[in-house]
């Protein structure tokens, strides 16, 4: 269940939820549910919802938005949990020491920018990708602006 300060671990977990996790088990923190076939998504439906709102698309699954913290949660078309982002009120901690509100440059690995989605993925040695984390900031390189702050952190899994 939520809890602002757990800790982030990559491909796994992020805020108290577990990637894997069945949406019919989080189903009771939901305060409204709208059906994805019968209203068309806008950012305002989650910008203006003052609980938990679930949007269920239209081929299956959905996106659970908490207003505090903010937080997203995906889910497939069956239903699981294969994607949380974190955004403002989390507490936890993301990568060794950073946080949301931290300079990217904290970060004491290499990272990727991938400047097509504004988000900086972890890489290892070799420079490939380590899968199930990346971080948002300001969509530029640690290069160009070492003291962009970190504003939202993905955990995902890609085999759920």
């Amino acid at each position: 269940m939520l809890n602002v300060y757990a800790d982030a671990v990559p491909g796994e977990s992020l805020a108290g939820f577990s990637l894997g996790e069945n949406l019919s088990d989080l189903i009771d923190v939901v305060d409204t549910v709208i059906d994805g076939s019968e209203t068309k998504w806008t950012a305002g439906l989650a910008k203006n919802s003052s609980g938990v709102l679930l949007y269920k698309f239209k081929e299956g699954g959905g996106v659970m938005y908490f207003a505090r913290p903010c937080l997203e949660l995906h889910f497939n078309d069956k239903g699981i949990l294969c994607a949380a982002i974190a955004g403002s009120g989390y507490q936890g901690e993301i990568y060794r020491s950073v946080n949301i509100g931290s300079e990217l440059s904290k970060i004491d690995h290499l990272l990727y920018l991938d400047d097509a989605n504004d988000v900086h993925y972890l890489c290892d040695e070799d420079e490939n990708i380590l899968p199930g984390i990346y971080f948002i900031a300001e969509g530029e390189s640690v290069d160009e602006d070492p003291n962009q702050v970190i504003t939202q952190v993905c955990i995902y899994n890609e085999n759920l």
